[in-house]
This record gives structure tokens, sequence and C-alpha cells, in this order.
């Protein structure tokens, strides 16, 4: 939630998300799910 909050934060609410942000969050997530699922996740490993 806060990656979707964060580029505007004064209008962007975390405390009361819009439907825009929480389905922005759940895009950032499910792009998450698929860098980690395919492979590509090892770049942001240690």
């Amino acid at each position: 939630l806060i990656a979707a909050v964060l580029p505007n934060p004064k209008e962007r609410s975390a405390r009361k998300p819009s439907d825009f942000v929480q389905r922005r969050a759940r895009q950032i997530q499910d792009g998450a799910a698929t860098i980690r699922a395919d492979g590509r996740a090892g770049c942001f490993e240690d």
C-alpha cells in the first residue's frame, strides 16, 4: 500500500485508501509476485 501512496502522499491516503490506491497497490503486489515467480528477483536479493 505504501508504494501506491508514496508518489503523491499529500493526495493519497494510506489511512483511508481510495479505490484507485487499493487497485494500484494490488497491481504493484501482482508485479512483485510475477518477478519473484519467474526468477528475476535474484537481482534484488543478497
